[in-house]
């Protein structure tokens, strides 16, 4: 009878976690958070869909949904994560249009951060378009342009950005290898994003370089990363690693280069299931911009290096144990600070 309803999707999940954190220069904190994410899929038409999300989230933070507990059990925001409309032609086979404010559609190796946070949901326009070049080899583009800012008295900032990358099966394993170019404009000399969320007269660069209270570069990042698949005794093994360099500053070799380097094991799925993952990174102050990476590692930015662990358990269908551990130095003081984080989380997924 409600057959606009067999065109509706609805799915989510919400995480619980204790979050402990042990910065070298402050008192420990400790701390409940929780995540809620609730998708609202439509199919349009046989071309069309559309979709949005909503998060929960503090001030419209772009890199975190994560809200904490306390507060006097005051009640907690729900932000709008996600809005968006997508074309697929029927006549150009693999090609995706997106419009709006969606999930960043550039591939990452081994789903690292180190350019983009998971949370972030760029705005903006981007086409992805997938070629099939023989039975187990093909290439992915995707282009696209965004919209950082708006100011009716200066150039407004902008996101251009270009990726290919080649996926070829060998075997049993598979081998990714692309290069991604992102051209962030009007950056140098704008005032520090913050101000565009947190209503705050304070400006927060995120271990980014700074002159006056502007941005001191601009930001055209160049990225080469890889990826290998494989199975190893039943066991599947990923490896992988992405290395960015900023094109537009004259800083230091150090200060304008990022690399990130990881392995996992397994894969938590199916009830009983597990998965372990590492990796080390390395990340100048000026590499990327630090308002837009991991908010974890280092408690958020550029100008850091070390460690991330992480552990999952499948403990049920939809149910899932996780524990990640980050051992960091943040080096964008005169000496340097050790950064520990650990997070235990519940995530319960529905749909």
């Amino acid at each position: 009878i409600l057959k606009w309803a067999q065109a509706i999707g609805l799915s989510g999940d919400l995480r619980y976690r204790h979050e402990w954190i042990d910065q070298e220069d402050k008192d420990d904190r400790h701390r409940h958070r929780i995540r809620l994410r609730l998708n609202v899929s439509a199919k349009v038409n046989e071309q069309w869909d559309a979709g949005l999300r909503l998060a929960t989230g503090s001030k419209g933070d772009p890199v975190s949904t994560n809200q904490d507990l306390g507060q006097a059990f005051s009640d907690k925001p729900v932000w709008l994560d996600a809005a968006y409309a997508s074309y697929h032609p029927d006549s150009v086979k693999g090609l995706n249009i997106t419009a709006g404010k969606a999930d960043v559609p550039f591939y990452a190796a081994g789903r690292n951060q180190l350019i983009w946070d998971h949370d972030l949901t760029p705005e903006g326009i981007c086409a992805q378009y997938g070629l099939e070049l023989a039975p187990k080899s093909k290439l992915l583009l995707t282009a696209g342009g965004f919209w950082v800012a708006e100011n009716a008295t200066e150039a407004d900032p902008a996101l251009w950005g270009i990726q290919g990358y080649l996926q070829q099966s060998i075997g049993t394993a598979t081998l990714v290898a692309g290069l991604s170019y992102y051209n962030f404009t009007h950056l140098k000399g704008y005032t520090a994003l913050n101000r565009e969320w947190d209503g705050s007269t304070t400006n927060k660069f995120f271990g980014n370089s700074s002159t006056g209270g502007r941005f001191a570069n601009d930001y055209d990042l160049l990225e080469v990363f890889g990826q290998l698949d494989m199975n190893l005794a039943g066991i599947p093994i990923s490896t992988f690693g992405t290395y960015v360099i900023n094109t537009a500053t004259e800083a230091g070799f150090y200060e304008d280069t990022g690399w990130l380097i990881g392995l996992k094991v397994n894969k938590a799925s199916e009830p009983g299931s597990w998965e372990l993952s590492y990796d080390y990174r390395d990340i100048g102050a000026d590499a990327v911009v630090g308002q837009f990476n991991d908010s974890d590692f280092i408690g958020g930015g550029t100008d850091g290096k070390g460690h991330r662990f992480s552990a999952a358990y499948q403990w049920a269908k939809n149910v899932q144990l996780g524990l990640t551990y980050y051992n960091n130095t943040i080096t964008r003081t005169a000496q340097d600070i050790g950064y520990d984080r650990l997070q235990l989380d519940l995530v319960v997924k529905f749909k």
